[in-house]
């Protein structure tokens, strides 16, 4: 399933958390995440913390293509949004 697909379905399923601070607590917490989204323009700190916490859970971390601002249009979202975390099941 290509990536744009995979973001949309999750967000129409209420499987998509939105933000560093929520998918960062998400990844410490528990193993509800499968994959994380970073857009394309994360800051190089943020990408950083979330892939060594993502390996460390081993969570699969995919790259947009874009910047955050598609990122967010895509989402249905008003804003920019850099991180994306898909939820299990």
């Amino acid at each position: 399933m290509d990536l744009e697909k995979r973001i949309k379905t999750a967000v129409k399923e209420n499987k998509a958390l939105f933000g560093y601070r929520e998918v960062l607590k998400k990844l410490k917490m528990s193993k509800e995440l499968e994959m994380i989204i970073l857009a394309k323009n994360t800051p190089e700190n943020i990408k950083r913390d979330l892939e060594l916490n993502a390996k460390l859970a081993g969570v699969e971390v995919q790259i947009f293509e874009g910047n955050g601002v598609e990122l967010g249009n895509l989402c249905g979202k008003p804003f920019a949004v850099t991180v994306i975390g898909i939820k299990k099941g």
